[in-house]
């Protein structure tokens, strides 16, 4: 049997450190802080927001994991334990489970109307919404299978008729606000 040169025995040493580095970072539990059953509640959810249709839906694209991430970098302001309408301790995962329980096809649609009427204070519900729409419509297949996207657009029309089953733009970012 051949040794093995220093090169090579280096190589594997730092993989091996490597590997149970990033082991050691992921095992904190699921992705986000949220527990297996709340990433799964999350993916029901997405994809009430986001069906399948004749396009990818928002669990096909990984939604759901993109939320999780977002929420456990405070993307939107989700790290602020004092903005209007964060839940208790910050938890989203937990706030989600309790709002939604086991059937969100059920209660979603008025956890929806409720958080978007006119003149309620502000609600987690709206985060995570707006996450699930950021992650789905910043895809590939969000923005170029859904939305109509041009990289370089021709000339500016500022009277642009639209016919119906026309679909919006996603090079269009006036719209947008990242707070």
């Amino acid at each position: 049997m051949a040794g093995i040169d220093k090169r090579t025995f280096l190589q594997g040493t730092m993989s091996v450190a490597a590997s149970a580095f990033l082991w050691g970072c992921v095992g904190k539990g699921e992705p986000g802080g949220l527990t297996a059953t709340q990433l799964q509640l999350l993916g029901q959810v997405a994809d009430l927001v986001i069906p399948r249709t004749d396009t990818p839906g928002a669990v096909d694209i990984g939604v759901p994991a993109f939320v999780a991430l977002a929420l456990a970098h405070g993307l939107g302001g989700t790290d602020d334990p004092k903005a209007p309408g964060a839940p208790p301790d910050n938890d989203y995962g937990a706030w989600l489970e309790a709002k939604l329980g086991a059937n969100p096809a059920m209660t979603l649609p008025a956890l929806d109307a409720a958080a978007f009427a006119k003149d309620t204070p502000p609600s987690p519900w709206k985060a995570i919404k707006g996450l699930i729409l950021t992650g789905y419509f910043t895809s590939e297949a969000g923005a170029t299978r859904t939305l109509r996207y041009e990289l370089l657009p021709g000339r500016f029309d500022p009277d642009l008729p639209l016919k119906p089953g026309d679909k919006s733009w996603a090079s269009d970012w006036t719209a947008v606000d990242f707070g």
